[in-house]
């Protein structure tokens, strides 16, 4: 179940990222539209930032809970990776789309 979990909040976040990079290409020609593509902006944020922090601890959950230092660098390097991992994939896919 945590497994299914985490393959869950990994697509949520890949598709959040990559929905913000496809709004952020559309051309805005008034203030009302920028402020529209501001607005849905903000509202992915929320998805992403919330999978930020699940997957590091569905993956801690899923190595054991270790309460002691490995889980500490469960942690620690999950979410360096997922963090990395996003940054990668949301610069990767606004090259792409230009």
């Amino acid at each position: 179940m945590i497994f299914i979990l985490l393959l869950l909040s990994i697509s949520i976040l890949v598709l959040s990222l990559r929905k913000m990079a496809l709004i952020e290409m559309d051309g805005n020609k008034t203030v009302k539209e920028e402020m529209k593509q501001n607005t849905k902006v903000l509202a992915l944020g929320a998805p992403i930032v919330a999978a930020l922090i699940v997957i590091p601890y569905l993956a801690w959950n899923l190595f054991g809970k270790s309460k002691g230092w490995d889980g500490a660098y469960i942690l620690l390097g999950t979410s360096i990776i997922t963090i990395v991992s996003s940054f990668i994939f949301y610069y990767k896919f606004r090259k792409y789309l230009h």
